[in-house]
This record gives structure tokens, sequence and C-alpha cells, in this order.
């Protein structure tokens, strides 16, 4: 199976799992991407937490969340600021 979530990235329940731990329509945060023995991508979310083990939902109970123009724009600037580590205050007017 193709995977199609990284790490960071927000996502939608489409199918609740059988531990009742999800909810259909909710977002949650991948913390980890990987494959089960059968090949079956799985993920691991930051908002469900299993004090018994590590454990992973399908990913395909999953639907991506599309990020809106200005946030793409928002990371690019990050980016760059990161990059070149020179932050200015710049005055409009008075």
């Amino acid at each position: 199976m193709e995977c199609k979530f990284a790490v960071g990235q927000k996502v939608s329940c489409v199918e609740q799992a059988s531990d009742c731990r999800l909810t259909v329509g909710a977002i949650y945060t991948i913390t980890y991407v990987g494959t089960d023995a059968r090949g079956d991508v799985g993920v691991v979310l930051a908002e469900v937490k299993s004090d018994k083990y590590l454990g992973g939902y399908l990913a395909e109970r999953f639907r991506p969340i599309h990020e809106t123009q200005i946030e793409e724009l928002r990371r690019t600037v990050r980016k760059v600021f990161d990059k070149t580590d020179k932050r200015e205050v710049v005055r409009v007017g008075r």
C-alpha cells in the first residue's frame, strides 16, 4: 500500500476503530508512520494515548487535511527566516 502520510501531518478520521478511541470527523496529528508484517500502513497519533502499548491505526481510517494557501505561505516564510536568521523590524507609516 502506498503511504500518503507524514509525521506532523494533520488527518481527519473517516472510520472508527474497534477500540472506540477515534472519533469520525475529528482531526489528529501523526507522530509515526510505518508498516506492519503484512505491509499495511499504520499511523500513531499524538492525541490518542495508550497506557498498555504503542499502538497505531490503519492509515486507511484517515484522510489528509489539506492546508490553505496562507498556511503554505506562512510555512515558507518561516523556512526563509530560519535559514537567514536575520529578522528586521519594518515600520510602515506612522
